[in-house]
């Protein structure tokens, strides 16, 4: 009788603990979602040479600060050479003639590769925000305003060479 009173009273522990932590779980998760907002960011990807970049597609939305690998891989009489890091600026927005009451569209986008080092096909990479400015200013000798919205991304190049390697002949 004693054995059964003392498995009772374990079981009834076990699950009271089970109870509150799954309980302190969805407390804790709770908590996270009110302080925590996830971000995500679009995944630029260029290509030097020709050869295909797996498995993401050039602006691929992806959670921001979290690991991801990608792998380069080389198209045939192709072979890969290294990943680039990669800074996008993208300026969008509109020049505003005050006189003439004409607006005019502004977008351009400036790719600028930086040296790479990352010899591997397989990179492993973590995703950066963008930056996003917005700014209104005038020319007062035009009388022109001008009204943009500047974007700062990253993303990498894979560059890719001619080889005389043929594969599988």
């Amino acid at each position: 009788m004693k054995n059964i009173f003392r498995l009772l009273t374990i079981f009834l522990i076990a699950f009271a603990v089970r109870r509150a932590s799954a309980q302190m779980s969805v407390e804790f998760q709770n908590f996270g979602r009110y302080f925590y907002d996830i971000t995500y960011a679009p995944l630029l990807l260029f290509k030097n040479g020709q050869g295909y970049i797996l498995p993401y597609d050039n602006g691929k939305t992806l959670q921001v600060g979290r690991n991801y690998v990608m792998t380069a891989i080389p198209a045939r009489g192709y072979a890969f050479t290294n990943w680039n890091p990669v800074e996008v600026v993208t300026v969008t927005g509109e020049e505003i003639d005050v006189e003439a009451g004409a607006t005019i569209p502004i977008s351009y986008t400036d790719v600028t590769p930086e040296p790479g080092s990352e010899k591997d096909s397989s990179l492993v990479f973590t995703v950066k925000p963008e930056t996003i400015y917005n700014a209104v200013y005038a020319d007062t000798f035009t009388g022109k305003v001008y009204q943009e919205t500047i974007t700062e991304s990253t993303g990498w190049q894979a560059n890719f060479v001619p080889s005389d390697r043929s594969f599988g002949r």
